[in-house]
């Protein structure tokens, strides 16, 4: 449709006063609502400076409502932050408010968590540091903002040009390295003796959970090293729950190629997403997100 509107202010004689960079961007706009109609949820791709392919899903807990469209009001995040050089810094967050009262949802933590983290990348990847240090330092910005109560889970990865990876997970959200189709390692689930999740959680006053003193030191850590056709899944709880770790790989291979791209894998989280759409009655209506990368 663009391209023949090009053609057709080209034909009028005003070619001229034709903004490639402006109807590039269309493009691009329409490309992406394109892909959600087709995947039937949001995607991403990841044109990485390093050898691995990286993308991402998601699916908002209800499409059609525009409350759920703004970002800032979705219950779980996921990113994929890459340097210069190749190493990426990539993870999901979810927000853990179910303590509060509906009427004192003010800012979710979540999501400003996931606006200091990627601001913090942006300023100081250079240093490298490690995952934990990224989510304590996004964290400290989150506990400065004014009009923020809850709390969130993070699981954060480092993702280093020789393929090495390193994770820091405090939550229920898991991570799995897959190698030649079978699970190589993957994230252990740490819950507190009452079985609740740890969560970093900003409180006031009497307002606040039972474990409002955990914080980034209880970050459960893990070191791997991948390898060349090594694949790394990365899921919210909500995808865990519902499908093991060998029908997420199973499913991360549904997704057939497609116009946008002749690689099967730019849709490996797509077809994780998908598979975790047929959930159980009580997570019928939860958010759902996978992340998937592929080294080379």
């Amino acid at each position: 449709m663009v391209d023949n509107l090009l053609q057709r202010i080209a034909e009028l004689g005003f070619r001229s006063l034709i903004d490639h960079n402006y109807f590039d961007r269309l493009k691009e706009v329409g490309t992406g609502i394109e892909k959600e109609r087709i995947f039937d949820c949001r995607h991403k791709l990841l044109i990485s400076n390093s050898k691995m392919l990286a993308n991402i899903a998601y699916r908002l807990k209800d499409p059609t409502n525009d409350y759920y469209l703004d970002d800032s009001h979705s219950q779980v995040h996921g990113f994929i932050y890459e340097d210069p050089s190749g190493f990426a810094l990539l993870g999901l967050i979810g927000e853990s408010n179910e303590w509060l009262p509906e009427y004192q949802y003010l800012i979710q933590p979540g999501y400003l968590l996931l606006t200091h983290t990627r601001e913090y990348f942006a300023n100081k990847y250079i240093d490298r540091l490690s995952p934990r240090k990224y989510l304590e330092k996004a964290w400290k910005g989150v506990k400065k903002e004014k009009d923020v109560l809850g709390g969130a889970t993070a699981l954060y990865i480092t993702v280093h040009p020789e393929k090495q990876i390193k994770i820091a997970n405090i939550g229920r959200d898991w991570a799995g390295l897959y190698r030649n189709g079978e699970l190589f390692a993957s994230t252990a689930e740490k819950l507190h003796k009452d079985g609740s999740q740890y969560h970093l959680c900003k409180w006031q006053g009497n307002l606040r959970p039972i474990h409002h003193k955990d914080s980034t030191r209880d970050c459960q850590k893990s070191e791997w090293q991948a390898q060349a056709q090594d694949v790394l899944l990365v899921v919210s709880y909500s995808v865990r729950k519902t499908l093991s770790p060998a029908q997420i790989f199973e499913h991360s291979q549904t997704f057939q190629k497609y116009e946008f791209s002749d690689d099967q894998f730019v849709g490996a989280s797509v077809g994780i997403v998908r598979g975790a759409r047929s959930l159980p009655e009580e997570l019928s209506d939860t958010e759902k997100i996978a992340i998937a990368v592929k080294f080379i």
